[in-house]
């Protein structure tokens, strides 16, 4: 199953990548790029979740996993594209897309997401359980007291 197509990747370009590759995007060379990255991140999301991600079932997964491999993709494009010039300013923006992707795939491990049954609460308090002692206190309260424990002769 294929998350994304060429065109999903594309918007992630800038125009110079396009130029440098003769002003066409190579798109066998895309969809080996797309294929890759999408067998990787099957693979790292695969302890999270069921995978291939079906659209139908989670929508939302599915369009965070849509966009990580279209972001992914066109690093990958643009590091091929630019990789004659051999110098780092030139992929500054394919690493921005590799860090903008990485933070979607924290989210989609990670699961902070509220969850959409929750109830309000009928009371604006929140009820904190104590032991009765003064929040002040650091001992502990004994266990037992001196006049809990009977004396020595008069328990006999």
């Amino acid at each position: 199953m294929s998350y994304i197509l060429w065109t999903d990747a594309k918007e992630y370009f800038d125009e110079d990548a396009v130029e440098l590759s003769g002003g066409e995007i190579d798109i066998v060379r895309m969809t080996e790029f797309i294929d890759r990255v999408e067998q990787q991140l099957d693979n790292r999301l695969r302890r999270y979740m069921t995978v291939p991600v079906d659209e139908t079932e989670s929508p939302g997964a599915f369009a965070q996993v849509k966009d990580v491999c279209a972001m992914q993709s066109a690093a990958m494009y643009l590091r091929w594209a630019y990789s004659a010039e051999g110098n780092d300013e030139s992929t500054w923006w394919a690493g921005e897309l590799d860090r903008m992707a990485e933070i979607q795939i924290t989210a989609l491990t990670t699961g902070r997401s509220a969850p959409t049954d929750a109830e309000d609460a009928s009371s604006p308090l929140q009820y904190v359980p104590t032991d009765g002692r003064a929040q002040s206190s650091t001992e502990p309260d004994p266990l037992f007291t001196r006049t809990q424990v009977p004396g020595g002769s008069e328990a006999w």
